[in-house]
């Protein structure tokens, strides 16, 4: 019997192995760790996260509420920004809170390029793979429903959440604030600082031309058959509002699912028109979740 006990146990430990090392060869998404984060915020719970894309450890942010009845709708909040972008993971997560409070359960991904230096995307899906990666995470945790998946992108997350529509379809539906559309255009119109920070990540429009010309949307527009509500400001300074309005005319021409609002006096990322474009998502997200 100790010798037959003694066989399981070897057998046991080396599929351990076999298992480990085989899914960190093949970049099985883990969720590493994760470090709660007092947020004095009544009813939610805050953690920094660290998850595997691929052979990468990637930071994120997530936040849920404390008290959850049933299995909740999992929110991924695609941020804006390249590289080290972000501030106070206390104050971010705070800004969160809200849509956890709404019962959702939210992680943000911090994205790679954010710890790889010189990290240079190849493809459609490795601008977006530490985003996909995501719902895989998250199918490790309690309490969420990863089948009644959401996107919420800002700027750059808007772009990503287009991305992750094409590379990804079992979503619910998506939102996106500010959507970089162009990203040749925006490049052409930003100030030599923001030029380099492009740069760092995709290299110049000359240098890549065929990757910018597949990260434009109009690239897969058709292939964009998840409900998109698309948030724009009237007096957004850094993705101009005539060309937002012109991309959702094109993307409602292929598919009357999506729709387009527009925010009167509103900035980029709507920073002083909250409470108008957060009704706007919720009841959006309301329609398409099961």
């Amino acid at each position: 019997m100790k010798k037959i006990m003694g066989v399981l146990l070897v057998v046991i430990i080396f599929t351990a192995v076999v298992v480990f090392f085989f899914g960190a060869e093949n970049g099985k998404a883990t969720l590493l760790k994760e470090e709660e984060v007092p947020l004095g915020v009544d009813g939610v719970t805050g953690y920094k996260i660290q998850y595997k894309s691929q052979k990468d450890s990637i930071p994120g942010l997530l936040v849920e509420p404390v008290e959850k009845e049933k299995d909740l709708p999992l929110l991924i909040v695609n941020r804006g920004g390249i590289g080290k972008v972000g501030g106070d993971p206390e104050n971010e997560l705070k800004a969160l809170s809200f849509w956890a409070e709404q019962g959702y359960v939210v992680v943000e991904s911090y994205y790679r390029d954010h710890v790889v230096s010189g990290y240079r995307p190849s493809t459609n899906e490795g601008f977006v793979q530490d985003i996909l990666d995501l719902k895989e995470v998250m199918e490790q945790w309690d309490g969420v429903d990863v089948s009644n998946t959401v996107m919420l992108g800002y700027s750059r997350g808007g772009l990503v959440s287009l991305l992750s529509i094409q590379q990804q379809t079992d979503l619910r539906a998506v939102a996106t604030v500010g959507t970089i559309t162009d990203l040749q255009k925006q490049y052409a119109e930003q100030p030599d600082p923001v030029k380099e920070q492009i740069e760092a990540l995709l290299g110049t429009p000359d240098e890549n031309a065929q990757l910018y010309e597949r990260l434009h949307p109009d690239s897969w527009i058709q292939d964009m058959d998840v409900p998109v509500l698309m948030i724009h400001g009237e007096r957004d300074q850094v993705v101009p509002v005539e060309r937002a309005r012109a991309f959702a005319d094109r993307m409602k021409q292929h598919h009357s699912i999506h729709e387009y609002k527009e925010i009167e006096n509103g900035t980029h990322l709507l920073t002083f028109s909250f409470p108008e474009y957060s009704a706007e998502v919720l009841n959006w997200f309301d329609q398409h979740i099961e």
